[in-house]
């Protein structure tokens, strides 16, 4: 249930109010869009402040996990 109908159920006499489970569904819906919001945030400022030899040795990192994956799964079959 989306947050502003779960808001607009609480505010409104006439309309049922929303269970406890409801309720949980609907702030753990909020919560994860807040958490991806600031992850996105959260990860432009901090290339942001690396330098360029940073930004290389983790690029050169996250390259080296993606070959060892897919040589991991090439072994396998």
């Amino acid at each position: 249930m989306p947050q502003n109908q779960v808001i607009s159920m609480l505010k409104s006499p006439e309309m049922p109010k929303p269970t406890a489970a409801e309720l949980r569904v609907a702030l753990r819906e909020h919560m994860r869009k807040l958490a991806a919001k600031g992850a996105r945030n959260g990860g432009r400022a901090r290339m942001a402040n690396l330098t360029s030899d940073e930004r290389r040795d983790l690029a050169r990192k996250a390259v080296n996990v993606r070959w060892e994956k897919f040589r991991a799964r090439k072994k396998r079959g």
